[in-house]
């Protein structure tokens, strides 16, 4: 498995996530 392909979609939800949310 490769983790850093996981780990480059979480950031990415992530900061869709901040992006949806209004800071």
């Amino acid at each position: 498995m490769s983790f850093s392909l996981v780990r480059c979609v979480i950031w990415r939800v992530w900061v869709r996530a901040g992006d949806l949310r209004p800071s």
